[in-house]
Parts: C-alpha cells; sequence; structure tokens
C-alpha cells in the first residue's frame, strides 16, 4: 500500500537533471518521490534513498529540502503559496494521497532505571 510521509504543495523543484518545475504537487510516499504538474499521471517520480536523506522537518516558504532519490538529489522548494484558483491542482490528488504514514527509520527507545 502506498503512503504518503511528506507532501508539499505549491512547490518549486530542481530534479537531477537540473530540470526546474514550479507550481507543481509533490509528494514522497514510503517507495517514491512523485511530482505532479497536472492531475493525472506524475511528471516525474524515482524512488528515495532514505539512507542518504533525512527526514524534513516542517518546511519553511522559500526554503528548498534536500530529497536523495535514486535518478540523483532533488530540491524541493515550498512556495509558501496557495494553489490558487486557476490551478489544475488545487482541489486534486493522487486517491492515495489520503494514506499516511511514518518515515522509515530505526526507532530507538531509552530506558532509566
Amino acid at each position: 500500500m502506498i503512503r504518503v510521509l511528506k507532501m508539499w504543495r505549491p512547490a518549486s523543484v530542481v530534479l537531477p537533471d537540473k530540470r526546474q518545475l514550479h507550481r507543481v504537487a509533490v509528494y514522497i510516499t514510503n517507495t517514491d518521490l512523485v511530482v505532479f504538474d497536472r492531475p493525472g499521471d506524475p511528471e516525474w517520480s524515482s524512488p528515495v534513498d532514505f539512507a542518504a536523506t533525512v527526514e524534513p522537518r516542517k518546511s519553511r516558504p522559500h526554503v528548498g529540502v534536500d530529497i536523495h532519490t535514486e535518478a540523483g538529489l532533488v530540491v524541493i522548494t515550498p512556495t509558501g503559496q496557495c494553489m490558487s484558483c486557476g490551478s489544475r491542482l488545487r482541489t486534486w490528488s493522487p486517491e492515495w494521497a489520503s494514506n499516511v504514514g511514518a518515515w522509515p527509520g530505526e526507532v530507538t527507545t531509552s530506558w532509566t532505571e
């Protein structure tokens, strides 16, 4: 089952080939980073390298977030705006986007006696 771990919308993205996409919806799932520029099929996706990627904390507008994928480094920059009324993505999200999961990683517990 696909689970969403992080989401940014709208955002600008710099892909590993240096191509830039603007006003997109970006999802990190339990397997992939997925970028949509319109409803339907993704514009771009690649498996996430979770071993090389630190869990992104709450993002501030205009501050880039580095995500390592099998295709290379992707930089996601939240734009801090809403999906404006003219955006095709304003009311759309993939059917799996309501399934939420936790960032993968080792859970440690400290016990004090």
